[in-house]
């Protein structure tokens, strides 16, 4: 990893965790209005367009053209149908059922996932020093969903919605992983055509969804009273962060990315604090494990980044 690559990667993955951050609490309070399927379907109906414009504009034709005759287009009309239509429905369903610090947090655990995945189906190792780091950020993920309770974690009423949120970070993995696949493609190219695609499922996922009753069509007040709101989730959470996402990917790798993904809910507690929140003890010291696992491994990065170009 060169240093170029590395300057990049933590950029783009900076204002990605910014973004992401942002869209668990603003996500809690448009629930009270509109339901996952019409959030998620507004979301990425216009976030595809614009990205699917931005793709003609840099790259022109050629991407659509080619996508034709591609045999991988149908695996990334999968990846992209986990990636968006998964990740987001899911992750809306549980954020109904628990808060947006627990679901923040469950959502890093998203390292731990990928390094165990690479490990098992490609026999990619991990760095000893960065299994400790995923360990330790797994481990603050726990104490954050328990409050520092095991016992009455099962109790707890927010473990449906917890769960729904695993699924949806499954989902994201499974997206994630797949860029590998696609290494060819401008990360622009990836996203914008794994969005467009997924957006397809949305939509048909949301109008099924309608159909048998689970959810509605809102009314143009109710869209227009969540317009700053769902603005914000078009442009930041599912243009530029995406977007931003598959950058830092193929410049750090699926992992790494990840694992400083794990800065997203220290965002989110913070802004829960903001906002007047109760946050109790253990959710702190929690929180406190994620960000010290996430210091580490960047350290342990630059380490091992100036120790190969000492080699060279």
């Amino acid at each position: 990893m060169s240093k170029q690559n590395l300057r990049l990667g933590l950029m783009a993955m900076s204002v990605t965790v910014l973004s992401w951050a942002g869209m668990f609490p603003v996500g809690k309070i448009m629930l009270a209005t509109l339901d996952p399927y019409a959030i998620t379907s507004i979301r990425y109906g216009c976030g595809a367009v614009i990205l699917l414009a931005i793709l003609w504009l840099v790259e022109g034709n050629a991407p659509f053209v080619a996508l034709r005759g591609d045999p991988r287009r149908w695996s990334l009309f999968f990846y992209g149908s986990m990636g968006f239509a998964g990740f987001s429905l899911f992750n809306f369903e549980g954020l109904r059922l628990t808060s947006p610090q627990q679901a923040a947090i469950i959502a890093g655990m998203q390292p731990l996932m990928i390094a165990l995945t690479q490990w098992l189906l490609r026999g990619v190792r991990p760095a000893r020093a960065t299994l400790v780091c995923v360990a330790v950020a797994f481990s603050g993920c726990v104490v954050v969903v328990s409050k520092g309770s095991f016992a009455t974690l099962a109790l707890s009423g927010s473990l449906g919605g917890d769960l729904l949120v695993l699924v949806a970070a499954i989902c994201w993995v499974v997206y994630t992983l797949a860029a590998a696949k696609f290494s060819d493609w401008s990360p622009l190219r990836y996203t914008a055509l794994s969005c467009g695609l997924g957006t397809l499922s949305i939509l048909f996922l949301s109008g099924l969804a309608v159909w048998v009753g689970h959810a509605h069509v809102p009314s143009m007040q109710q869209v227009e009273s969540q317009a700053w709101p769902m603005l914000f989730l078009i442009l930041m959470t599912s243009v530029v962060a995406v977007l931003l996402w598959n950058v830092g990917v193929k410049h750090l790798g699926a992992l790494n990315a990840s694992l400083m993904g794990n800065f997203i809910p220290v965002v989110v507690f913070l802004i829960g604090i903001a906002m007047g929140q109760e946050i109790a003890p253990a959710e702190f010291f929690g929180a406190g494990m994620v960000l010290a696992a996430l210091i580490a491994n960047n350290l342990f990065a630059r380490r091992a980044l100036q120790a190969s170009l000492k080699r060279m």
